[in-house]
């Protein structure tokens, strides 16, 4: 049986977009550096790190992943994507990203199904993504 024979495809909920003037969404503010995007800190700014991700709710770190083990992770969401959904989605042509996506979207970023592709799993040991989350959460064990 196919994976996505099991999933109960239903038609999509229509998305409730706020247009951030109620109480569903409330854009905050976030500091932003030079080029515009979110303030981002280093592996070893680990007080900073603490001190942003507790005031904003979210921080960014960067040069965690180098450029191959990027590279990798995206080549292996999309090979898994074409073996869970359909073998004829191409990245770089949207018109064939399969209309059943959007059903997926209330399981949150993954949704509800294993990625047990060989990069995330070496993403899940990588050194400092660990040292990420000890950051964030104080599990030194």
């Amino acid at each position: 049986m196919n994976v996505i024979d099991s999933v109960n495809l239903t038609k999509p909920k229509k998305i409730h977009l706020s247009p951030g003037d109620d109480e569903t969404f409330q854009p905050v503010p976030l500091p932003i550096d030079d080029d515009g995007f979110i303030v981002t800190f280093n592996v070893e700014q680990q007080d900073e790190i603490l001190a942003f991700f507790e005031k904003h709710g979210i921080v960014v770190v960067a040069n965690v992943l180098t450029e191959q083990e990027c590279q990798r992770s995206v080549d292996d969401v999309w090979r898994h994507l074409q073996e869970l959904f359909n073998p004829d989605i191409d990245r770089d042509k949207p018109e064939t990203w399969d209309s059943i996506w959007p059903s997926f979207s209330h399981m949150g970023i993954l949704g509800n199904t294993r990625w047990l592709y060989p990069q995330a799993c070496d993403n899940r040991q990588n050194v400092k993504i660990y040292q990420v989350f000890r950051t964030l959460f104080d599990d030194h064990e």
